[in-house]
């Protein structure tokens, strides 16, 4: 079961809910006074201030997190993210290999989409984890990637809204072990969930590159993708 510790972060002995807890301590709170923790007015202010930081037993939180999981709980999440193959522009066939990996062939201006659906989510940040093995030596010395991302507008998934957002990663050098799996992290803003919508759309493009490699990629790309967030315990 997750914990709900408050360390005090001050250089002096703090109350809190009526215990005092020296300079550097810390208070495991007990499940019985959980309620009285989550109807305390004083310890989110003292939250925001960093006077007092949240630990869940495992790592401490940052501060928007911390203040949910006072109050109700927030739990990490590492799961595979769900991939629509064959949704994409100008992309051939996505080969499901699994509900979170998909096989293709890309040249330069293909994209491919990927969804992520997130319930619950609390806090600042949402993270994608890319991990891609390139399987051909010969012409993909060097490939690079744009990921644009795209949110539903509250209407329903079909209608999206392009976001200010773009990352881009790359060169992957491929050229001595072109079977390497290669990991990418982008980190995108809680607030591209709009009106409660849950799904986040993130396009997977090719694009060109300084080397001049133009060609297809002839043997698929595999691409498993996972995503990390909190979420919310209710």
């Amino acid at each position: 079961m997750s914990k709900k510790i408050l360390k005090n972060n001050t250089d002096s002995t703090m109350q809190i809910l009526n215990r005092d807890v020296g300079a550097g301590q810390q208070y495991d709170i007990p499940h019985g006074q959980w309620d009285k923790l989550a109807d305390s007015e004083e310890i989110p202010t003292l939250i925001s201030d960093g006077d007092i930081i949240v630990n869940n037993g495992e790592e401490d939180l940052n501060t928007s997190v911390a203040l949910v999981h006072i109050k109700e709980g927030a739990l990490r999440v590492h799961r595979p993210m769900n991939i629509i193959a064959g949704l994409g522009e100008n992309c051939p066939e996505l080969i499901q290999l699994n509900s979170a990996s998909v096989g293709f062939d890309v040249e330069i201006g293909d994209k491919g989409y990927v969804r992520a659906r997130a319930d619950n989510i609390v806090g600042d940040f949402f993270e994608v984890e890319f991990h891609f093995c390139i399987n051909n030596e010969a012409i993909n010395k060097y490939i690079t990637f744009k990921a644009n991302v795209l949110t539903t507008c509250g209407c329903g998934d079909k209608y999206l809204n392009q976001e200010d957002i773009e990352y881009s990663f790359g060169p992957l050098d491929v050229e001595t072990d072109p079977y390497k799996i290669f990991n990418y992290t982008i980190q995108l803003p809680t607030s591209l969930f709009q009106n409660n919508e849950k799904y986040i759309f993130i396009g997977l493009e090719r694009i060109d590159n300084e080397e001049g490699y133009d060609e297809p990629t002839n043997n698929p790309i595999i691409v498993h993708v996972d995503q990390i967030y909190w979420k919310r315990v209710v």
